[in-house]
């Protein structure tokens, strides 16, 4: 059984010459991936211009460009179409590729939510983003960001077209060839795992589910602190975790940036049966051609990470006690590499009490408000829309889960111009983290 998929290849309006995608070893797309999979996977390659320009383009408009050519399968089954995309830029990091799973949406900028998105259905180059402007680097990029869309992971050996050097092994590794083959012949479970519109991203059952303790932090690189907002949380609460790094002198991060996106930083938490799982953030950043990041010289380093909301959905969605930790991979001024811990923070996901906190409980968990909520932007239906306005009315600013529907909803308001509105949802609203007290002061300097 020989799986056909159409590749739409998308080039933005602002990009004057596309590569030429036979430019790698005069080897075209479909002939790596027919080649890799021993001809279980057949590609049909499909070229369209775009009427959308695409520097420092946003997941909104990597979503858009995709729905301009290529639909989204029926509710529950695989992508038999999917795209890749040549643009300009990315609108927040000087990146070369991107796989966009179940929503193309990033949202530190701001862009509107998509939610007619797919797992794994589309990817993008940017070719501003590369070291070289080689067309056969650019179609290096899209092998490896294909790769993403078939569900691989980085070879961090860079010894093959999953590592992070374009200038690496023209192949897949032999166990994503067998990956490839399986899924490309229909065989279970790789089939769901591995092709377009299956499993989400890194949802294999060896990735998501490992018995595994925190590993100790190594003295002389630095140390890394993490704390929530309290020990106890509504089901279907925001979750902010605060983190703080502290590097030693002449050590770096070897992601560049303290975001669990990037493969050196991970968190981790307990489940209360006992399962340690990788939290898997609704963005992954891919690192591939890319330059190298400028080095980290400051002592400290701060991020917030709302780990209740990953790609899979929510983190914590049953009542109990749970666990949580953080790794982060350093690097010393002598090049030799470290992995930073924090101890386990534990906190207790609890029932709702009262009528009111099941309606906000239910409303807070539904997907689309939760994305909303996390995100401080979307686009939500009109059902969902009443549900937020309702639960506006009815949960005081002092419950600290309205606190952050309230905060969400000012600033969905804010972005849309309505600040008098954004103002009266601010009325009472208190964060007792640094972060979000920060959010907060920007949020009312801008109104």
């Amino acid at each position: 059984m020989t799986t056909p998929i159409v590749v739409h290849v998308i080039t933005a309006a602002d990009v004057v010459s596309p590569p030429r995608l036979d430019a790698l070893k005069n080897t075209s797309l479909p002939e790596w991936f027919a080649r890799e999979s021993d001809g279980e996977i057949a590609l049909e390659i499909r070229e369209h211009w775009s009427q959308r320009t695409s520097t420092d383009i946003g997941g909104d408009g990597l979503q858009a460009m995709l729905r301009e050519f290529v639909p989204a399968p029926a509710p529950g089954a695989l992508a038999s179409e999917i795209a890749v995309l040549f643009c300009r830029s990315w609108c927040h990091r000087n990146l070369a590729g991107l796989m966009f799973d179940a929503d193309g949406s990033d949202l530190p900028l701001g862009p509107r939510l998509a939610f007619d998105g797919v797992a794994r259905q589309g990817c993008a180059v940017f070719l501003d983003g590369q070291k070289t402007q080689l067309d056969e680097d650019h179609l290096y990029v899209a092998v490896h960001e294909l790769g993403h869309v078939f569900n691989l992971h980085h070879d961090s050996a860079n010894g093959s077209f999953m590592g992070l050097d374009v200038r690496g092994s023209h192949a897949f590794l032999e166990s994503d060839r067998a990956k490839l083959k399986a899924a490309g012949a229909g065989r279970f479970p790789e089939r769901e795992e591995h092709l377009p519109g299956g499993a989400p991203f890194k949802a294999g059952a060896g990735l998501v589910t490992q018995c595994l303790a925190p590993r100790s932090s190594r003295p002389g690189y630095g140390a890394i602190d993490i704390r929530l907002a309290g020990d106890s949380f509504l089901i279907g609460e925001p979750i902010v975790l605060d983190a703080e790094l502290h590097l030693a002198p002449g050590a770096e991060l070897i992601a560049g940036e303290l975001e669990p996106g990037f493969d050196g930083v991970r968190v981790w938490y307990l489940t209360p049966c006992g399962e340690a799982r990788l939290f898997a953030p609704v963005r992954h950043y891919c690192l591939v051609g890319r330059p190298p990041a400028p080095r980290l010289r400051l002592a400290v380093v701060r991020n917030n990470f709302r780990i209740h909301l990953g790609r899979r959905g929510l983190s914590f969605c049953e009542p109990g006690q749970y666990g949580v930790w953080v790794e982060v991979d350093l690097r010393a001024g002598s090049g030799h590499p470290a992995t930073l811990s924090t101890p386990t923070v534990e906190l207790d996901i609890r029932r709702p009490e009262s009528a009111r906190e099941e309606a906000l409980s239910k409303g807070l968990s539904d997907p689309q408000i939760a994305n909303f909520v996390a995100n401080k932007a979307g686009v939500l239906d009109a059902a969902r829309t009443e549900i937020v306005r309702r639960l506006l009315a009815e949960v005081p600013a002092t419950h600290r889960a309205g606190r952050h529907l309230r905060y969400a909803a000012a600033s969905a308001a804010a972005r849309s111009g309505d600040r008098e509105t954004a103002a009266n949802l601010l009325r009472g609203v208190r964060f007792g983290q640094r972060s979000l007290q920060q959010g907060l002061r920007c949020l009312h300097a801008a109104l």
